[in-house]
């Protein structure tokens, strides 16, 4: 008896791999494929064999791979594995990672035999991971973890549900194909389905449900759609805004979790929540960079940004005129020295709030030092000096603190305003300081620099 295989058996053993097989002449025609081949594809084997290979590729999609087939065929044996965009019966667009096994020498064989396995899914958390290192919005690397949930192994119509607050979640990611009461709680869903919902997300561990087991808010939509079972997976590790959900809808009716699809559900949601955090750590640099820590409003370099933007409205025919206001706290030392700067800090705090609520909304206000404090606005010198009265009033009402203590500070304003296109930022807040120091100087008040504009 042979140690040796029949062809039989070998044909049998191509037949059952899991990976595409394809033989091709010199010329890149297909002379013959596997089972695996005809379904990836679509194709029968009459209608693939005897066309070129490079008919069902996007030649457009990755230049280098195509250059990598010029060189394979001046090659022997087994080259490294590029990926190719293909296109299927339908003309659907799959990723496919190719192996080519050269053996144009072989009497035999006398062509290339190239393996070919999806690679869509392991694409698209490639791009996944580049949009997180390039720091790219959120919203388009989960956008990408939503396209995996839609892949090989799961094939699901999936969302991505973050930053919950209650029953409904203010971030939200989906398919496009998934009626919006199956993407999850958004803000705007009915009491009912946020109901609904709260239940599925608040299980601690993943989750395979039977559609028919739903609440009814989810399972009428979920039975028209077609969907048999909602996979339901938490991030393990969700920051002070609470964990991230990884949802997926999915037409086969079986319960099973069985252990690939498992994994890339939490997978998905272990590079959601990732993804989540990351970008919930970069708004609180952005926001810290651009604010101040104490009072929460806008720090010096925002305020610069804010008249950058007023003057070059300025200069577009959006404003008349643009003014800035200088405004420094009087008896303010009085209160650090006797009480303490933690009472002083409160007095700021108390500063900034009152003046968030006089302000107009057209205006941009800013704490610029210790107990300084500026705003810009598309406005004049003279409307801006009515807003300055108004600011001071607030600030003279007198402040309760802890243990019931009491104190008044004043304020002083320096106001300046420009109608030159071309004024620079710098000149127009040096303008409103030296207003404001005019002002202190004189014992207090309001001060309003003459108004700029000369060329």
């Amino acid at each position: 008896m042979s140690d040796e295989p029949d062809a039989d058996v070998l044909l049998g053993l191509l037949e059952a791999a899991p990976a595409v097989v394809m033989h091709l002449d010199e010329d890149l025609v297909i002379r013959w494929v596997n089972r695996a081949a005809t379904q990836l594809f679509g194709y029968s084997r009459a209608e693939i064999v005897g066309t070129s290979v490079l008919d069902h590729l996007d030649v457009t999609w990755n230049p280098e791979a195509l250059e990598s087939v010029a060189t394979a065929l001046g090659s022997r044996g087994l080259r490294q594995p590029m990926t190719f965009r293909a296109f299927t019966r339908d003309g659907t667009a799959t990723i496919v990672e190719v192996t080519a096994n050269v053996q144009l020498h072989d009497p035999v064989l006398r062509g290339v035999v190239a393996y070919a396995r999806p690679w869509t899914e392991r694409w698209l958390l490639d791009q996944c991971l580049d949009a997180m290192a390039a720091g790219r919005p959120v919203e388009v690397s989960l956008r990408l973890l939503v396209e995996v949930l839609g892949s090989d192994t799961l094939e699901a119509a999936g969302s991505l549900v973050y930053d919950r607050d209650g029953d409904r979640a203010e971030g939200l990611v989906a398919s496009g194909n998934l009626a919006p009461e199956l993407a999850g709680p958004g803000p705007a869903c009915t009491e009912e389905v946020a109901a609904a919902w709260a239940t599925l997300l608040d299980a601690p561990r993943g989750e395979v449900h039977d559609v028919a087991d739903l609440p009814g808010a989810l399972r009428g939509p979920a039975e028209r759609a077609g969907f048999a079972t909602l996979w339901v997976w938490p991030t393990d590790r969700g920051g002070a805004e609470g964990p991230v959900w990884a949802l997926a809808w999915r037409s086969e009716p079986h319960l099973d979790r069985d252990q690939s699809r498992r994994m890339t559900m939490a997978r998905v949601a272990t590079l959601a929540g990732l993804i989540v955090d990351r970008g919930r750590q970069e708004q609180a640099l952005a926001h810290a960079a651009a604010h101040d820590p104490l009072t929460g409003l806008a720090n010096r370099t925002t305020l610069y940004d804010a008249v950058d933007r007023a003057l070059g409205s300025l200069a577009a025919g959006g404003a008349d005129e643009v003014g800035v206001a200088y405004l420094d706290l009087d008896r303010f030392k009085p209160v650090n020295d006797s009480l303490g700067h933690a009472a002083g800090d409160r007095v700021l705090t108390e500063v900034a709030r009152r003046l968030a609520e006089a302000v107009p909304p057209d205006a941009s206000l800013a704490r610029v030092g210790g107990d300084e404090f500026a705003l810009v606005a598309p406005r004049g010198a003279a409307d801006l000096e009515r807003v300055a009265h108004l600011l001071v009033a607030a600030i003279r009402e007198p402040m309760c603190l802890r243990d019931g203590e009491q104190v008044c500070v004043g304020a002083s304003v320096g106001v300046a305003s420009t109608s030159r296109v071309g004024t620079s930022p710098d000149a127009l807040v040096e303008q409103a300081d030296g207003a404001l120091y005019r002002a202190k100087a004189a014992g207090g008040g309001i001060e309003v620099a003459p108004p700029d504009r000369d060329a």
